[in-house]
């Protein structure tokens, strides 16, 4: 592959998500190591709030369908997913109008949905991309979908997924992957391409916290939609009489909000379980994991477990299951505990009320991050992918 300084980080929208941190973070990073990178975002219109658009003053954003003429921006969610829209398909059709030959050296594609535009950018427009696979298609279809009341029409759709994550995988330059949950599969989509894991980075505390800092409770967080599985963790924290949770980051649906703000008043749990139901920046989201006595993942089916990371940075274990990417970075029992049922993540749970085993545990997750997993790290990492292509 020919020299790479100009690189667009491309993903579909900018509200509040581990995806767009990833990007943002990634062209910041690039841009110190002297390429010229930029952020693209496919959709301004469609980005929901809270977003990361006040937070990215300091680089270069496109939103590519500002290129469009109105009328050609105009999309619509697809019935069943939380996600998907009109506009992840027609820009694919309609961005190469607008977009020059070689107009990037390199597109790092976030979001699988993302990358169809990165597909037929390659195709058509002589744009190579590096494809960055948080969650394949197959495997959202088959975890979250295939789980909920639309369980027969996505299995219907599940090897047109395949295909389709085949056809992205083949049509990239290499492929990133952040957690082991994926390695197999998308190895076996592609044996003769670069396919390399790639942990996230985080923000890292300057010094771990003191004793003091610490407050009572258990704090969850995530972009929260059906299938989380906040029922059990509010289950939970009946059986624990001693438990406090906090319950942080966005909703992505709202039926959702309203079902589990009434199971907690339901449940008399007002005084132990709190949802913080705003937009927190990264020092306010920071604040949050740092009082915390430890981070609670009770969802089985998580990808990377973003949070796990996120914690470990400012001095705060994970208890979350073991099938998360993120805990393979970790020892077991040192810097965090992993369950593979409830049951064990009750006792777990139990063991880190106690405050100070929590607070030696949060400190050695601090330093193990501290040595191997900040964002100036994953820049170097994907710089040297890069080079590889």
């Amino acid at each position: 592959m020919e020299t790479v300084k100009k690189i667009g980080v491309l993903t579909d929208r900018l509200h509040v998500g581990g995806v767009q941190k990833v990007a943002i973070e990634e062209v910041r990073g690039l841009r110190k190591l002297g390429y010229q990178a930029e952020l693209l975002v496919l959709s301004e219109k469609y980005t929901r709030e809270p977003s990361f658009k006040k937070d990215v003053n300091d680089i270069p954003v496109i939103y590519l369908d500002k290129r469009l003429p109105r009328l050609l921006r105009l999309s619509f969610k697809f019935p069943m997913f939380h996600f998907f829209h009109f506009f992840h398909l027609s820009f694919a059709f309609l961005l190469p109008l607008v977009i020059r030959k070689k107009e990037w050296d390199l597109i790092i594609s976030h979001n699988t949905y993302s990358s169809i535009t990165s597909f037929v950018l390659a195709k058509l427009k002589s744009i190579p991309y590096l494809y960055a696979v948080h969650d394949p298609i197959y495997y959202i279809l088959n975890k979250v979908y295939v789980s909920e009341e639309n369980r027969w029409s996505a299995k219907l759709l599940l090897p047109i997924a395949k295909y389709l994550d085949k056809v992205l995988a083949i049509g990239s330059k290499g492929i990133t992957y952040f957690g082991k949950v994926h390695q197999n599969y998308l190895e076996g989509l592609v044996n003769h391409k670069l396919v390399k894991r790639m942990p996230e980075g985080t923000v890292i505390a300057k010094q771990p916290p003191e004793k003091k800092e610490k407050k009572d409770y258990l704090i969850t967080v995530s972009s929260w939609k059906p299938g989380k599985k906040l029922e059990d963790l509010i289950e939970i924290t009946k059986k624990i009489a001693d438990l406090k949770i906090k319950i942080v980051g966005s909703w992505v649906n709202s039926v959702y909000f309203k079902k589990i703000d009434q199971l907690i008043e339901n449940e008399n749990l007002s005084d132990r379980v709190k949802i913080i139901n705003c937009y927190l920046s990264d020092e306010e989201l920071s604040k949050y994991y740092r009082q915390a006595k430890a981070l609670i993942i009770i969802n089985p089916e998580a990808g990377f477990g973003r949070p796990i990371v996120e914690a470990a940075g400012q001095g705060t274990p994970a208890i979350a299951p073991s099938v998360c990417g993120a805990t393979e970075l970790f020892n077991h029992k040192e810097e965090g505990l992993f369950f593979n049922n409830l049951d064990q993540a009750i006792s777990y749970i139990n063991i880190l009320m106690d405050k100070e085993r929590a607070f030696d545990m949060g400190i050695k997750a601090w330093k193990r991050v501290e040595d191997r997993y900040s964002w100036e790290k994953h820049n170097k990492m994907l710089v040297k992918i890069i080079n590889q292509l």
